[in-house]
């Protein structure tokens, strides 16, 4: 695994950024020697697109989604 200062990779971020996306090794980022954080290559993360969920829910009343809650009788603003 390569190693870079802290101060280094402030000053080449981007670039040391691309190199380990391009190799897929990490890379240890130190200050003094000691290890602050590990850059990795990220996994491939899957797209939610809209729909995604289709058919994963089964109404029981298809009908009740169209239907008012209330009668009208029971509505303030008409009485």
């Amino acid at each position: 695994m390569k190693r870079v200062s802290v101060s280094e990779f402030k000053a080449r971020c981007l670039a040391l950024v691309a190199e380990v996306r391009e190799s897929g090794e990490p890379l240890l980022v130190t200050k003094r020697g000691q290890a602050l954080v590990q850059v990795s290559p990220a996994t491939a993360v899957e797209r939610a697109t809209f729909g995604c969920m289709r058919g994963t829910i089964e109404l029981a009343d298809p009908e009740s989604l169209v239907q008012p809650v209330l009668d009208a009788s029971d509505w303030e603003s008409l009485r």
